[in-house]
């Protein structure tokens, strides 16, 4: 497929906020532990469903394919079949402000922040199957979510961008809402209680 330009361009002006991105998606590893996991979860789920619920309600982003990224769901059968402990509700109870977006344009910034997350799903996976071997067999949904065809559904992505990025002011504005979104999937997964114990 040919390449996207928006998302080069959105890889290069985000950069700054990739390894940190990355660290707080691995963190996970530092406590490879069933309770661990499951706080994982709690906190991906607090970002990223308040994510999609703003995502589904913007006109101007094609529905069916949005509709086919929404993790969610996976996200959430995960927690029920790992069980919601205390630690899990502490993350639910945090307070999250939702994401507003102005238009399809901010709202693509954000959702090539959560998509580009998923090139990193099956790594993760990989990397925590041999260490959490139970869990990994009932609560992997959101880790293999588009295990098969997530390289696509990049592609189509970028070539969504790149459509909408008709001016060098629209093309801006998607990399000042990646930004943004990055900003606020850091200070949201930063706080998980095994990452600060990590760092204590």
């Amino acid at each position: 497929m040919t390449a996207s330009w928006m998302l080069a361009r959105l890889e290069r002006d985000t950069a700054a906020h990739h390894a940190a991105a990355e660290a707080d998606l691995f963190a996970v590893l530092d406590d490879p532990t069933f309770a661990g996991y499951r706080r994982f979860l709690a906190a991906v789920y607090q970002f990223e469903y308040a994510v999609e619920a703003r995502l589904v309600c913007v006109e101007a982003l094609p529905i069916r394919f949005v509709m086919s990224l929404l993790k969610s769901g996976a996200l959430c059968a995960d927690l029920h079949a790992l069980g919601i402990d205390a630690a899990a509700h502490d993350v639910f109870a945090r307070p999250l402000e939702l994401p507003r977006f102005a238009d399809g344009h901010e709202a693509l910034g954000w959702l090539y922040v959560v998509q580009r997350n998923t090139l990193h799903h099956a790594s993760l996976y990989r990397a925590l199957a041999p260490r959490l071997r139970s869990p990994m067999q009932s609560a992997a949904r959101y880790l293999t979510f588009l295990a098969r065809n997530v390289h696509e559904r990049w592609h189509e992505l970028g070539g969504l961008l790149d459509r909408a990025a008709a001016t060098p002011q629209l093309a801006l504005r998607m990399c000042e809402a990646a930004d943004a979104a990055f900003t606020a999937q850091h200070r949201c997964y930063a706080r998980e209680p095994a990452r600060r114990a990590v760092r204590a």
